[in-house]
């Protein structure tokens, strides 16, 4: 449940009915914030608590490197792995069968692009770099 809401100025607010009494707003509501976020607070040190550059069912460019090309995915869902931690399925559009465990923590070093364009150059860096050696 929400405790706060977001005027458009940016202002943040507590979500409480127009004349509630300024002391329940110091007392009893004020504890129910704390409650809140020690209760995010705690998940973020066990680990449960985890951003991810894309949201499940979110679509964007990747370059495959074992058959260089660029192709559309779609990050399908997130696990926790024992060995490895948090890990992001990735499975591409286009077939079915073709899909990655990619774990968080070498997301960032995978190469994933909000657009074709961007996904396209880096894949003729690729090419360019392998052309060389």
């Amino acid at each position: 449940m929400r405790l706060t809401w977001r005027r458009a100025d940016g202002a943040v607010c507590p979500y409480v009915a127009n004349g509630t009494d300024y002391d329940y707003i110091l007392g009893e509501f004020t504890q129910k914030i704390y409650d809140k976020l020690a209760a995010y607070e705690d998940a973020e040190e066990q680990g449960l608590l985890v951003r991810t550059p894309y949201r499940v069912g979110d679509l964007f460019w990747a370059v495959a490197y074992s058959d260089p090309r660029v192709i559309r995915v779609r990050l399908y869902q997130i696990t926790y792995h024992h060995k490895y931690g948090w890990v992001l399925w990735v499975e591409n559009i286009d077939n079915e069968n073709d899909w990655w465990k990619v774990p968080l923590k070498e997301f960032e070093a995978w190469s994933c692009f909000d657009s074709y364009e961007e996904a396209e150059a880096e894949l003729k860096g690729l090419k360019g770099e392998t052309e060389d050696v």
